[in-house]
């Protein structure tokens, strides 16, 4: 469990530092998530210690994220990820109905699977423009995705391969970037 919780504190703080990185377009409201869900998530930790069940919390916790993942994979694994989530559920259940003292227990495992698939999410967001050494990609973020209905752009690359460049936009926003040597050296971010 306290694995677990600095892992929880690590993807908080990335989600920090990423949001005042431009290039990662993490708003205030996506921080917001990320805190609520870290808040949640201690909240369940503390249930889950003070059970005693870690193993019961830890395969609620699995349960319930899989569930998680599973609506937000539907379209491609999401079925089978529901799947294997409501096969651990019934687990999950006979071990409750068993030995009715794991409530709390199953409760908190049950806070942790919410919050680690959303903290896990936010956190893993990544940047807007990618450098490599002989091109660039450019693209939306997880919430720039939510903000915007569509998006475009264009780049170009030196002959030598050693310097490219794009303009990528949205109903919402407009960005300008510049890479040298697989190097980000220049990002401009404006909204419309």
């Amino acid at each position: 469990m306290a694995l677990l919780g600095a892992g929880l504190i690590f993807a908080f703080a990335t989600t920090v530092v990423h949001a005042r990185q431009e290039v990662f377009y993490i708003p205030a409201y996506g921080v917001g998530i990320a805190a609520g869900a870290l808040c949640v998530a201690v909240i369940g930790l503390g249930l889950s210690w003070r059970s005693h069940r870690f193993g019961l919390a830890l395969l609620t916790m699995l349960a319930v994220s899989l569930g998680v993942m599973g609506v937000l994979a539907i379209l491609s694994i999401g079925i089978v990820l529901l799947a294997i989530s409501v096969m651990l559920g019934l687990v999950v259940a006979t071990q409750l109905a068993g030995d009715g003292g794991g409530t709390a227990g199953a409760a908190g495992g049950a806070l942790l699977g919410l919050a680690v698939p959303v903290l896990a999410v936010v956190a893993m967001s990544g940047p807007l423009v990618e450098c490599e050494l002989g091109g660039a990609r450019a693209g939306e973020s997880l919430f720039l995705g939510f903000e915007s209905g569509s998006s475009g752009g264009e780049g170009a690359m030196s002959p030598d391969g050693r310097t490219s460049s794009g303009r990528t936009h949205g109903d919402t926003y407009e960005y300008m970037y510049r890479c040298q040597d697989g190097k980000l050296v220049y990002f401009d971010f404006r909204h419309r």
